[in-house]
């Protein structure tokens, strides 16, 4: 009798065998398609080779036609000499692109009879460079106008020695002239041997011409009008086997036997490497005005980059290896099916606990699908929004939200959605009973190994209360410093007219008792207006005045008031202010605070002779400060409370026992509220330095408030 359980064995075995039959068929069609299609691809990369050879010429050649329209632009702005000349040339970096393959010059046009004047006036304006003191023009002939060359920018020896050369004495060159002066655009001349001019020199190439007019407006004009105001051609030179040299690309395909000669009519200008009697491929390319012919010779069937060439030979092997891989997979499915359930159980289990524990934390938990619907919430989220889990779960937290600026969740969703990164903030939410409340947020999207968004979680923290009691305590901070500023003011002034004997003489050692009192009052009205400034900045009520500041006259005139206030305790300051810092729309008054605090701060916490560095600069779009000391330095354990309110680090309070550890806290949200940040580096025992960035566009005044702009 057959059980169950060997049909399910014979339908394992059976499917096993189907899909091993499959998987042999797909490897031989894969294998095949590879071999029918590789020579496609030998030819494909044949092709390639061809077109990367076209390419380049047309690409150097361009290269070159570019320049001379450059060097037109140059001239049609202005006359130059051949210093000027030359420093372009220098400048372009046209040899670090193509060396020794171009040669530029400026070719002048001149009447016959305006000759002598011409070669005077070229004396005398290169009257500083020796070349030009024998300058002449060369070879004479009957034409009544001459196309001297008058500027010449070249590496090569032999074009050197054309200064003066009469273009127009060359019918090659002369026919280039004359087709740009009918085209109004770059020509190229016919094929032109340099042993026609100079006897020792074998070179042969190319000439291109491009007029040049005296005026702009030339362009403007109708060609036929528009040649009355040539004055000069720039022609440019280049060697006519480098024009079509090392052309081929063949950088990834082996053992390639593609070669080339280039043919002007039927001149060979490039002949190839190899000594072929027949060329198996010709191309037709038109540069500028002339054809040119390119006859290609090498195999068609060129050899592919190893993997291409081998790529049969992988398909088959990889054939067997997923064969192998698929019977090793069949295998280990059947025998860790048990595993699989356990494992299931256990996750199941696992995932029971995950749910027992965010049920039980105080914060509102919520998961939402990638649009924001909520798909999981915590009963804490019942308990501080007053929705319950049916009203909540199929919503979007804009059930309780939607209490913000829009910019506020655009911002948001772009950090979670688009950026896929947390968020963190603050924001103001309602009950389901309308009452609002503050709420500290932490939103986190969920990614899959992909990197594709599959979930978001969100943890919300009422903090309402927390809020309010600190709120409260910066009012009760204000009002007892207002309070506090009277009395204060009151002794203060008394104090000064008991000690300048207001109230009858002092002996000696009555007038030493009062001015200890005098300055402890002053530190004590230190104190209430550090309070009453930092309880001002965080309600938003201080007065900020930002005007055009010019941050080195405040910087010197700290560090001059410093030098008086801190008397005996001075030690070296250097100021570094980077030239060029516009003027910053700052307030000064609260940016001068902070620059006096961090100094002051330096000077009472570093050893004798220590030395103080105040350096000022600009990085990108924000001007830096860094106020650096060698003193006594922060503890390592301490760093991260050095700007709370009230926090003196221990060595700070051994060195100096007096001081309200408010400094640094002030000296912070000033430069928050300029828009800037600030931070430090310390170690201790080796000393301190201060960070602290501005915007270089400052802030506006609006309603009281600072915004940046």
């Amino acid at each position: 009798m057959i059980t169950e359980d060997n049909r399910n064995k014979f339908r394992r075995a059976f499917l096993g065998v189907v899909t091993s039959v499959l998987i042999v068929l797909v490897i031989f069609l894969a294998w095949r398609y590879v071999s029918i299609t590789e020579e496609e691809q030998r030819n494909k990369a044949y092709e390639k080779e061809v077109s990367g050879v076209i390419d380049n010429i047309e690409t150097r050649l361009a290269f070159m036609v570019e320049t001379l329209y450059h060097v037109r632009g140059l001239l049609s702005l202005e006359e130059i000499d051949s210093q000027r000349w030359r420093e372009y040339f220098l400048s372009a970096g046209i040899e670090d692109r193509y060396p020794d393959y171009f040669s530029f010059a400026q070719v002048d046009i001149v009447e016959r009879s305006d000759l002598d004047k011409y070669i005077e006036a070229v004396k005398i304006e290169e009257k500083g460079n020796q070349e030009y003191q024998s300058f002449f023009v060369f070879p004479k002939t009957d034409n009544e106008q001459l196309y001297p060359i008058r500027l010449l920018h070249t590496f090569d020896s032999d074009i050197g020695l054309l200064y003066g050369y009469d273009v127009g004495s060359s019918a090659s060159v002369s026919d280039a002239v004359a087709e740009s002066m009918r085209t109004g655009g770059p020509s190229i001349s016919s094929l032109t041997n340099l042993k026609l001019i100079i006897p020792s020199s074998d070179k042969t190439g190319y000439v291109i011409a491009l007029p040049v007019y005296s005026s702009s407006s030339a362009f403007e004009l109708p060609l036929e009008q528009r040649n009355r105001l040539l004055t000069k051609f720039i022609g440019a030179w280049v060697d006519g086997d480098k024009l079509f040299s090392d052309m081929v690309i063949a950088g990834d395909i082996d053992n390639t036997s593609l070669d080339f000669d280039v043919l002007d009519g039927e001149v060979v200008v490039k002949k190839g490497i190899d000594e072929v009697t027949e060329r198996n491929y010709e191309k037709e390319i038109r540069l500028l005005n002339r054809k040119f012919r390119i006859l290609f010779s090498g195999s068609e069937k060129m050899k592919l980059p190893f993997l291409q060439e081998n790529l049969p030979l992988f398909t088959i092997i990889i054939g067997v290896i997923v064969m192998a891989m698929w019977y090793w997979t069949l295998i280990s499915i059947l025998t860790s099916r048990k595993r699989a359930e356990e494992l299931a159980n256990i996750a199941t289990k696992d995932l029971k606990k995950f749910k027992m524990a965010v049920e039980g934390v105080s914060d509102h938990v919520i998961i939402t699908d990638p649009e924001g619907v909520v798909i999981f919430a915590n009963k804490a989220a019942s308990r501080i929004t007053g929705y319950s889990d049916k009203e909540i779960l199929g919503q979007k937290p804009s059930l309780w939200g939607g209490q913000m600026p829009v910019s506020f969740y655009k911002k948001m969703w772009k950090v979670i959605k688009v950026d896929k990164k947390p968020f963190y903030g603050q924001l103001t939410n309602r009950r389901k009973s309308g009452d609002l409340y503050e709420a500290e947020v932490n939103l986190s999207p969920i990614l899959n190994d992909k990197g594709d968004l599959i979930y978001f979680v969100g943890i919300e923290r009422d903090i309402t209360r927390a809020k309010s009691l600190d709120r409260m305590k910066t009012e009760f901070i204000s009002l007892a410093s207002h309070q506090l500023r009277t009395p204060l003011s009151a002794v203060k002034w008394f104090g000064r007219m008991l000690l300048a004997g207001d109230a009858g003489k002092l002996t000696t050692l009555q007038k030493e008792y009062l001015r200890k009192i005098i300055t402890s009052n002053e530190r004590e009205i230190q104190l209430v207006n550090s309070l009453l400034n930092i309880s001002r900045i965080e309600s938003g009520k201080i007065a900020i005045v930002p005007k055009q500041t010019n941050i080195e006259d405040l910087i010197k005139s700290v560090v001059s008031d410093v030098e008086i206030s801190e008397g005996k305790k001075i030690r070296k300051i250097e100021v570094s202010v980077e030239e060029g810092i516009p003027l910053l729309n700052v307030d000064p008054d609260l940016i001068r605070h902070v620059y006096m605090n961090l100094l002051t701060n330096s000077i009472r916490y570093s050893g004798d002779g220590g030395l103080i560095k105040v350096t000022v600069g600009i990085k990108g779009s924000k001007l830096i400060s860094e106020v650096k000391d060698e003193g006594i330095g922060i503890p390592a354990g301490e760093q991260g409370r050095i700007f709370e309110r009230f926090f003196r680090a221990a060595n700070a309070m051994k060195r100096e026992t007096e001081g309200t550890g408010l400094g640094l806290y002030l000296v912070k949200t000033i430069v928050e509220s300029s828009g800037g940040r600030i931070w430090f580096k310390s170690k201790e025992g080796k000393g301190t330095t201060f960070y602290f960035t501005l915007p270089l566009t400052g802030m506006k005044e609006k309603k009281g408030e600072v915004t940046l702009t």
